[in-house]
């Protein structure tokens, strides 16, 4: 547990025309480390110190042009080892979070979501269609409906990617205007390989006025096709949002869910399977405050947990549990407490070959940009 020690905070990627967020990453047989997050044009860089401070303090996640871009860092120095990238884009729709699995064969499994955006002057028509909509003209121009989750795999270490594949509907849910069927939920957290299966985890409301659930995918041949498994955690008395459930697998084959919540006091909650996902335990609130939560095994044994946190002191957090997660073995790690707002985290765990561990994550400065930054632990 000596590793836990924060050495240096990083910034891994900055440019004042993109608004950057949502990373993870996968470290690779060579030792490098590639990056993927969410990017987007941010307005603001026109404006510079003068902008009045309604549009300084401006925060959308939603844009017509979003999109995934990719960064390879040296695993040693942490440098980069080339130009930040975009993926193809969706010619159709949004790209979001983005979510990476590097399973034992070497292929990168991608997982995200995408919005599609509708023009003001449509929304009488569609909003009866399309439940769920946001934004709207005076915040992010456009209004969004959910369009699907989906994945994309890479089998030359990110050099290249094949297209957008669409998941299966969650069953009973509804269609997108009846012409495009709302395809999977979305995707922020970490999938895992268990027992030669891929599980994917995804969250959605599947109706109006219901909760959003948590749910498990899975796959059978390394990506290329899915089918839906079970839910995982869901409240039946509507009051709880689950959101952005991650994955992990423990020693004994026991597979746990680390869940975000909505209307529980930004607690975390899990739920166990020991079947491969196929059935779960009675989702549990556990002591952690924030979100979204992503899990690491330590290389020295027990389990990393990262996680944002948007109450001040705004920052980023983690704890340590037990190898089969059921005990937190710490207390609480502070990895940064200088945010500016609630507007930051994600974080991402990976391994680094020296046995370092870099978080990654969004956040601002005092300029108000938006970037991928990181935190080491090591000895």
């Amino acid at each position: 547990m000596s590793m836990l020690a924060k050495t240096e905070d990083i910034i891994i990627y900055k440019d004042a025309p993109f608004y950057s967020a949502f990373p993870s990453a996968v470290t690779l047989g060579d030792g490098s480390v590639l990056v993927v997050f969410r990017r987007a044009p941010e307005p603001r860089w026109l404006l510079g110190p003068d902008a009045p401070e309604k549009l300084r303090g401006w925060v959308s996640h939603a844009h017509e042009r979003s999109h995934h871009a990719m960064i390879r860092l040296d695993g040693k120095s942490l440098k980069p080892l080339g130009p930040v990238s975009a993926l193809p884009m969706n010619p159709l729709a949004a790209d979001q979070d983005s979510s990476l699995l590097l399973t034992r064969s070497g292929r990168i499994i991608l997982g995200s979501f995408s919005w599609y955006g509708f023009p003001p002057v449509f929304v009488e028509q569609i909003r009866p269609m399309v439940f769920g909509l946001h934004g709207g003209p005076q915040n992010d121009g456009l209004y969004y409906g959910f369009f699907g989750g989906f994945v994309r795999t890479s089998d030359d270490g990110g050099r290249t990617w094949n297209e957008h594949h669409y998941l299966p509907p969650l069953p009973g849910t509804e269609s997108l205007s009846g012409k495009w069927p709302r395809r999977g939920g979305a995707i922020r957290g970490r999938a895992i390989e268990s027992d030669g299966e891929i599980l994917l985890p995804v969250y959605a409301s599947l109706r109006v006025a219901a909760r959003s659930a948590a749910h498990a995918y899975v796959s059978c041949d390394q990506g290329k096709t899915w089918e839906y498994r079970a839910c995982v955690a869901a409240d039946e008395a509507n009051q709880v949002h689950m959101h952005e459930p991650a994955f992990h697998r423990c020693p004994s084959g026991k597979i746990v869910c680390f869940i975000r919540t909505a209307n529980l006091d930004d607690h975390l909650v899990t739920a166990d399977s020991a079947d491969n996902g196929r059935t779960w335990s009675p989702w549990k609130q556990r002591e952690v405050i924030g979100h979204p939560y992503n899990p690491l095994a330590l290389p020295g044994g027990g389990v990393l947990l990262v996680y944002g946190y948007r109450h001040p002191p705004f920052g980023i957090r983690a704890r340590v549990l037990d190898d089969e997660c059921t005990d937190f073995t710490g207390p609480e790690i502070i990895l940064r407490d200088d945010g500016t707002g609630t507007d930051l985290g994600y974080p991402w765990a990976t391994p680094l070959p020296d046995g370092r561990v870099l978080v990654m994550y969004y956040i601002s400065g005092a300029d108000g940009i938006r970037h991928i930054a990181g935190t080491v632990l090591g000895d």
